[in-house]
């Protein structure tokens, strides 16, 4: 079992900067996070990792993340609210006495991976590196657990109230069919982020496993991630420390790390503009890139989703291969670098992080932009449909055409792209 130092949590969180694809929650909020907790009373050594390949016990384990509005959590400095979210689940699958023994990660991002390993820390036990989308997604029906785990009960939690209280939800449906559980939920749960006690966010806990053991199952999970997250946030934090930041150095570890994965630079230019409105707990917006020739779009909700270029007819990039940004910007830090500077490069945001006011930060405009496509990790593409498979179990894998130059994508998906307003078929990222 692997330890987790500060250090480890913070590339942790450079990473999934990068692997959230715009979402997962921002990168300040999540560095703000690790900070109080290491100034706690739990060490941030108790937080820790288990490889797929330990867990072999029947023990339990439970998914924790944070919904919400990206825009919302900026205000948000520890994870109570959703360590109070294990525990009531805690009380109501294994009564008083029982405790859960796994955090389960629900996807790849800032606040979404460093939550999990910090609600593990403060209960002291481990985290399971692995997750439920290899990616940040918008919806709870884009993660891999949702129609094999029960999503009963599932556990809204607010940040603590003027007078020490929690308000929590406990939710639960009709599981007759399974399949399309996790939209039924997210439609009982997202109302609730409304209340004045929620204020579009809530420490969320569910998806209990009875037996851990299961995530080890096909088309369980994603496995990997958090090792993954740390290992190219330690590749990030090198170019932050650097002269001038280099795109190359993140499609150089990816050739390294899974040659089978296709990684690029989609596009640069200069950031125009950022536009987002927030409703219903989520972020949608726009942002803005030209260059001398054409015009970006990238279009999010939450997550960035799709990415058009002025002068073609298809997109660039879209879900649920992952499209990045970094932004050359120098960050005055306190500490002193190796070196004896005390500049570093920023380099990695999230779409939340270049926001205020639901306007482009004044200080990114006219920045320079590079934006980087990365191919959705293996376990979400599927080269054969295997026959006799319900849709349910094949939830998160697309159908891979034989040429690799059109496909399908689920409904779950191709869904959240309609209301984007793109109607075609899937264009999966080639070199």
């Amino acid at each position: 079992m692997k330890k987790l130092g500060k250090e480890s949590l913070e590339n942790i969180v450079r990473g999934a900067c990068l692997l959230g694809s715009g979402g997962g929650g921002g990168y300040d909020v999540s560095m703000q996070f690790i900070e109080n907790f290491s100034e706690g009373e739990i060490a941030i050594d108790s937080a820790s990792i288990d490889d797929l390949r330990n867990l072999t016990e029947k023990k339990c384990g439970v998914v924790v993340a944070y919904m919400g509005s990206p825009e919302k959590m900026r205000n948000v400095k520890h994870v109570d609210a959703a360590v109070n979210a294990v525990q009531r689940l805690s009380q109501e699958k294994l009564g008083s006495e029982g405790q859960i023994d796994y955090i389960i990660p629900v996807e790849i991002g800032p606040i979404s991976s460093t939550v999990a390993c910090l609600v593990a820390g403060e209960l002291n036990i481990p985290v399971v590196d692995a997750d439920g989308a290899g990616r940040a997604v918008p919806t709870l029906d884009l993660i891999s657990y949702s129609g094999q785990i029960s999503v009963n009960p599932t556990i809204l939690s607010s940040e603590k109230d003027e007078k020490g209280k929690y308000h929590d939800v406990i939710l639960q449906i009709s599981e007759g069919d399974s399949e399309g559980s996790a939209t039924k939920m997210e439609s009982l749960a997202r109302p609730i982020l409304s209340m004045p006690e929620y204020n579009q966010r809530a420490g969320l806990a569910m998806w209990f496993f009875p037996d851990i053991t299961e995530i080890t199952k096909e088309g369980m999970c994603v496995p990997g991630t958090l090792t993954l997250c740390e290992e190219l946030g330690e590749v990030i934090k090198l170019e932050q420390e650097s002269d001038q930041p280099n795109t190359q150095a993140i499609i150089d570890f990816f050739e390294d790390y899974d040659s089978e994965r296709c990684v690029k630079e989609i596009c640069s230019g200069t950031l125009i503009n950022a536009t987002t409105t927030t409703a219903g707990g989520f972020d949608h917006g726009i942002i803005t890139i030209q260059n001398t020739k054409d015009t970006y779009k990238i279009i999010f909700q939450n997550e960035s989703l799709i990415i058009w270029d002025s002068s073609s007819p298809t997109p660039l990039a879209m879900a649920p291969d992952l499209i990045a940004f970094q932004i050359i910007e120098k960050e005055e830090t306190d500490s002193v670098s190796e070196e004896g500077g005390k500049e570093r490069y920023r380099w990695v945001y999230t779409n939340e992080d270049i926001m205020e006011d639901k306007q482009l930060k004044a200080k990114f405009k006219e920045a320079h932009i590079t934006v980087i496509g990365l191919q959705a990790p293996k376990e979400l593409i599927k080269t054969e449909q295997k026959v006799g498979v319900k849709r349910t179990e094949m939830l998160m894998k697309y159908n891979h055409i034989q040429n690799n130059t059109v496909s399908t994508l689920p409904e779950h998906y191709m869904s959240i792209l309609n209301d984007l307003g793109y109607y075609g078929v899937y264009v999966p990222l080639q070199d």
